[in-house]
């Protein structure tokens, strides 16, 4: 991602299955509803202190009969601490039936506990680090 990428607009890289991100730069404060949808390849994601907002449904996956299983690598989070808004399902992960899938294992934010609103996010099996 470029370094002066300040926001991810909602459903920028939504149903992009493959994509895979390594780094989101030192500049972005906002990542959008449904940024990242069923479109997550890799096993951690590390926001840097910039991030300040990760939208509803951001990270969200879900499966149709019809999908392949985007975002089921997806098992550590780290959150740095300039966060102030997580959307209440930003790391939902389910299937067309409902039914929970979720990998995520830990999320670890770096500030101090219950200061982000909605915990856990959709990752209703994740452990949640307060550190």
């Amino acid at each position: 991602m470029p370094e002066e990428l300040v926001e991810i607009g909602s459903y920028a890289f939504a149903s992009c299955p493959s994509l895979r991100i390594t780094n989101f730069g030192h500049k972005i404060t906002t990542i959008g509803s449904s940024a990242f949808t069923s479109s997550i390849a890799v096993s951690s994601l590390t926001f840097g202190d910039s991030v300040i907002e990760i939208g509803d449904y951001a990270f969200s996956s879900y499966l149709t009969p019809y999908s392949s299983p985007a975002g089921l690598g997806l098992k550590t989070i780290m959150i740095g601490r300039g966060i102030k808004k997580i959307g209440p399902h930003a790391f939902d992960s389910r299937n067309s039936s409902n039914t929970n899938f979720e990998t995520i294992h830990t999320i670890e934010l770096q500030v101090q506990e219950d200061s982000v609103n909605h915990a856990p996010w959709g990752a209703v099996k994740a452990e949640i680090k307060w550190l």
